[in-house]
């Protein structure tokens, strides 16, 4: 199961913990849903949907697609009675569901719920699973006396201790790449990119027009480029945006480019939906609707990012 819930973020498709029961049976809460990218015009009633939920800023929906119309989506959990209130773009589709690993969420779900019982015992279920696993079988009768056990000098000594320990260092970084692997798939996250602040710039009363024809450019060194164009009044600044939530870079009004790099401990080939707001005031401004996506890929905070 860890398996095949680590080895799709290698090629960058996206696992996203199910933290609720509105798809049951078919989903069932902490499972790990395995989401492909496709392109917008393939969409089709019926597919499981990973999207950005419209109602929860920073958060995501895994729905299944109950019809399409235009650029709109609507999306329907198969346990609710209705279908969801607020639609979603075409472009706020982040992939469709292809595989469904069960149970590997469960401990990120008990500890969002705040259950410690259950988290224990999931714990120490699986700390027995571990030390059975490194335990030696053994044939001997429990009636036979033990075998008595000649001296031998540490040069002659058998390697099944380095064995073992070598074996318990192995199955630790298992289950630390696991926890890791498991969290990166959760659906909520910080921001994944950074970027230096710069100097603001002035105002002037005017029509808010949002910057358009976003861009985006792979770099060598593992960062990529976000390119926009604007012609309009000019702005006190350019936010850029990421899944939704608060700027995480706050450019000056002549800039049109922005340079992110990968800035996060863990992400396995997590996918990020970057767009750019024009502000003419801190309170009044223009969201581009178009967008890019950038997926990311780091351990310890080294790692890259790239155009999705």
């Amino acid at each position: 199961m860890t398996f095949w819930a680590v080895a799709p973020l290698a090629i960058g498709w996206q696992t996203t913990t199910v933290m609720t029961g509105s798809m049951e049976p078919a989903i069932q809460t902490g499972d790990l849903v395995v989401s492909r990218p496709i392109d917008p015009a393939e969409l089709r009633p019926g597919q499981v949907v990973l999207v950005h939920d419209p109602d929860r800023p920073g958060r995501l929906r895994l729905h299944r697609l109950y019809a399409v119309e235009g650029a709109e989506l609507t999306t329907k959990g198969d346990a609710n009675p209705e279908a969801d209130s607020s639609p979603v773009l075409r472009s706020d589709v982040l992939g469709i569901g292809v595989l469904r690993v069960p149970w590997i969420g469960i401990p990120i779900q008990q500890a969002r719920d705040g259950d410690a019982v259950a988290l224990a015992s999931t714990v120490l279920g699986l700390v027995a699973v571990i030390v059975l696993a490194l335990a030696r079988p053994t044939a001997r009768n429990d009636d036979d006396p033990p075998a008595p056990r000649p001296e031998v000098r540490d040069s002659e000594r058998s390697p099944d201790a380095g064995t073992r320990r070598a074996r318990s260092r192995t199955m630790a970084f298992v289950a630390a790449f696991t926890v890791a692997a498991v969290a990166a798939a959760s659906p909520a996250h910080a921001a994944a990119f950074s970027d230096r602040t710069q100097t603001l710039g002035s105002v002037r009363a005017a029509t808010a027009e949002a910057p358009s024809d976003l861009t985006c450019q792979n770099n060598l060194d593992g960062s990529v480029t976000i390119g926009w164009a604007y012609d309009a009044e000019t702005p006190v600044n350019f936010e850029i945006l990421v899944d939704g939530r608060g700027s995480i870079a706050t450019l000056g009004p002549d800039a049109r480019s922005v340079q992110l790099r990968a800035n996060t401990p863990f992400s396995f080939g997590r996918t990020s939906v970057v767009r750019v707001r024009t502000n003419l005031t801190p309170t009044w401004g223009a969201t581009s609707s178009d967008s890019r996506s950038v997926t990311t890929i780091t351990i310890l905070w080294v790692g890259v990012a790239r155009c999705a």
